[in-house]
């Protein structure tokens, strides 16, 4: 008899499980979460462990972690029981367990639980089997792929904060927590979950969060310590967020002020030591007058301002150093306080020195009431307010992200139901073409009509392809056709004031690729390039050529030497902004206005090339117009005869028929 611990969410497989495993003679204790299992693991040690992936309060992947942490589990039989094995690639050594089941039909599974339990008898490797048991009994589906994509991009985004992330059950409990938290709280993962946020404190900030608590009558609304607390060798500020709608689950922000907190009692502790600090301070500290002419200024002033002491003192007025949209902020704050009204001491100013370079300062003031001179301290916080601006464009990626998700479920959708009526379509064609001679007008209509049908089945397989993230077959093909192609497919969508001048060599060799996407990428540069031509039209230049890439070019475009295929899309456009042109290939960059595209486009011409290991250069000149190079390497030479690709259609050089 074995005892086993079940960790599933779902209370009807947990009866499925406790009846096949007492049936076996085996004694069986069950947990619906990875929270409740670590409660159990206090004082229940198992032999065999089974565990769900997908759970709340703490999922799968973290348990058998931290199963794997515990010195008296160490030798315990770990399996995961999982419904997402189809969706997302599970691999027995990386999770630390010694085999995958796949959740499918109910005898099956029943059968490879068994199985796999009767292996438990005898000693064994870390790793039973890296195949996921039941695999090929069970699809993916592609709902569930789209949401474990989702739940990836918010994990990546949460690990990569500057805050520190903690997820907080009903009863108190840490259920999860990102890195920067781990690093704050000086503590593991294994040490973190499942322990009581508040013990996080100790002493008066334990004391604040307790009665913080009590306020809220049970039930957590949004909450702030604006008072930062202590933590270990840290000062942080608070933010309590309720994530659900009765307010028990809730999410703690802890950010880290220590630094600046530290500057503010710098500030502070100047106000007492000026004379002894005024040289020393890391502050840039300035006297000046009513009329605002520098008196005296410390090194640290010079040196921000780019002018020596001797220039400064007594020929400069403190406003020569602040930006004009904000000296009338100064100015009438300086009034103020003259006729003895009330100002702000201490506030945020733009700043231009000696070098004309525009940075922000925190600017502090103090009025000796003795005399009509003040001081002022300056601290550079160009690096904080830099931080906030990248937060709020991270917030901003966040919701195109967002967006994007939708749109691509919605795509994916079309795209399969489009697809069942294609194979309708192909279907009927070919039924019909086997009623009529060879060499007949309809059999060749029909045969057009095949075609036309693979490469809108192409074109679908493209968009499921984006739709779901799976990776596409490449094979080496000749290039020119394919340009060719995708190149009568465009010239139907553009407008008239737009001309199409091409130079497409042939023989070029074959590029290892897969041919829609070379589509997706000439249509991609080709639509940029009408765009910046809309409004005065122009010439739309395409030209594939063959070139040799020396050493020193392939080092900086970080390529390997030798021949490529070169396809060049020019156009006499507006041109590119040199500020704009090292993010045109961001994924949520884009100048285009509301409606007019997702700022995706150049991104998927980027990652395509990049799969191909190719390299893309562009050039551009303000109203002349711009230029994109995309390399594509050469894996050897066309022959005069039939190639074919995974699809089972025909490509011939000598026939001109075209790639399906």
């Amino acid at each position: 008899m074995k005892k086993i611990l079940v960790v599933d969410n779902d209370k009807k497989f947990l009866k499925f499980m406790e009846y096949i495993l007492l049936e076996a003679g085996h004694r069986v204790v069950t947990a619906d979460d990875g929270l409740s299992a670590l409660d159990v693991l206090k004082s229940y040690t198992p032999d065999i462990v089974f565990v769900d992936i997908i759970m709340p309060n703490i999922d799968g992947k973290q348990l058998c972690k931290i199963i794997r942490g515990m010195q008296k589990l160490k030798d315990v039989y770990l399996f995961i029981l999982s419904a997402i094995s189809a969706e997302e690639k599970m691999s027995a050594s990386d999770l630390g367990v010694h085999t995958c089941i796949a959740k499918g039909p109910f005898n099956e599974m029943r059968q490879n639980i068994l199985d796999v339990l009767d292996q438990t008898d005898q000693p064994a490797p870390r790793v039973l089997s890296e195949e996921v048991i039941g695999i090929k009994s069970i699809y993916p589906r592609r709902i569930t792929t789209e949401l474990l994509g989702v739940k990836k991009h918010f994990e990546m985004i949460l690990e990569t904060m500057s805050d520190a992330i903690l997820e907080i059950n009903s009863s108190g409990r840490i259920v999860y927590a990102n890195r920067m938290a781990l690093s704050l709280s000086n503590r593991s993962m294994e040490e973190l979950l499942g322990s009581y946020w508040v013990e996080l404190f100790s002493g008066v900030a334990h004391q604040r969060i307790v009665e913080r608590m009590r306020t809220t009558d049970g039930v957590l609304k949004t909450a702030a310590e604006d008072e930062p607390l202590h933590l270990n060798a840290h000062w942080v500020k608070l933010n309590i967020l309720p994530i659900n709608q009765d307010g028990t689950n809730k999410i703690v922000i802890l950010n880290d002020v220590t630094e600046q907190m530290m500057k503010e009692a710098a500030l502070r502790e100047s106000k007492d030591l000026y004379q002894r600090l005024f040289e020393n301070t890391g502050a840039a500290t300035v006297t000046f007058g009513d009329d605002l002419m520098v008196t005296k200024c410390n090194e640290e002033f010079a040196k921000l301002s780019g002018y020596l002491k001797e220039d400064i003192e007594g020929k400069m007025k403190l406003s020569d150093f602040v930006h004009p949209a904000d000296l009338n902020i100064m100015k009438d704050g300086y009034r103020k306080r003259g006729q003895g009204e009330k100002a702000p001491a201490v506030y945020e100013f733009r700043w231009i020195g000696k070098d004309r370079k525009t940075r922000y300062m925190l600017n502090r003031i103090a009025v000796f009431s003795d005399t009509s001179e003040r001081i002022s301290s300056l601290i550079d916080i160009t690096d904080r307010i830099e931080a906030e601006k990248d937060r709020k464009q991270l917030e901003v990626k966040l919701w195109q992200a967002q967006k994007m998700q939708a749109v691509g479920t919605l795509a994916g959708g079309i795209a399969h139901d489009f697809n069942n009526i294609l194979a309708g379509i192909i279907g009927y064609t070919e039924l019909a073409d086997l009623h009529l001679d060879n060499g007949s007008k309809a059999k060749e209509c029909l045969r057009q009509v095949l075609n036309a049908s693979e490469r809108a089945k192409g074109l679908v397989k493209q968009i499921l392809t984006f739709s779901r993230q799976s990776k596409q077959k490449q094979v080496p093909v000749p290039i020119s056709p394919i340009i060719k192609e995708a190149l009568k497919l465009l010239r139907a969508s553009l407008s008239t004031n737009i001309e199409i001048r091409e130079d497409i060599a042939r023989n070029l060799g074959l590029v290892e690729t897969d041919p829609t996407q070379i589509h997706q990428v000439l249509m991609n540069l080709c639509s940029n390039a009408t765009h910046a031509m809309q409004a005065k039209g122009g010439i739309l230049e395409i030209k594939l050529s063959r070139t040799e890439i020396d050493a020193t070019f392939a080092k900086q475009s970080e390529i390997r030497p030798g021949p490529y295929v070169c396809l060049a899309v020019s156009d006499k456009g507006h041109g590119i902004l040199p500020e704009m042109l090292e993010r045109i290939f961001d994924p949520y960059y884009t100048t285009k206005e509301d409606g007019e595209g997702t700022g995706l486009g150049l991104a998927v011409v980027y990652e395509i090339v990049k799969k191909c290991n190719g390299s893309i250069i562009v050039e551009s000149e303000i109203e002349k117009g711009s230029t994109f190079y995309v390399y594509f390497p050469i894996v050897g030479n066309e022959k005069d005869e039939i190639i074919k690709n995974e699809t089972g259609r025909y490509w011939q050089r000598e026939t001109g028929a075209s790639w399906i």
